[in-house]
């Protein structure tokens, strides 16, 4: 969620399972159920390094990658 800025409050309408007591899954997603999440922090997580290398070619590269999140804290589950 990119979009989403921090601080803010979202709805996640798109609820594949819902168990308490008993549970009820989605086809493929559970009617009238949502749930109400803030946006705590976004952010970018540990450097991943991948190593390509061709071995008759004498050829190599090392590339690094970041893959952003979004943490979200859940006040309440609607169902």
């Amino acid at each position: 969620m990119p979009d989403a800025e921090v601080g803010s409050t979202i709805t996640l309408d798109k609820v594949l399972l819902i168990g308490d007591k008993a549970v009820k899954v989605g086809n493929p997603y559970v009617k009238g159920a949502s749930v109400n999440a803030k946006v705590e922090k976004q952010g970018k997580g540990k450097k991943i390094r991948v190593f390509k290398y061709k071995a008759k070619a004498n050829e190599h590269k090392t590339i690094g990658h970041r893959q952003p999140y979004t943490c979200l804290v859940i006040e309440a589950i609607n169902a």
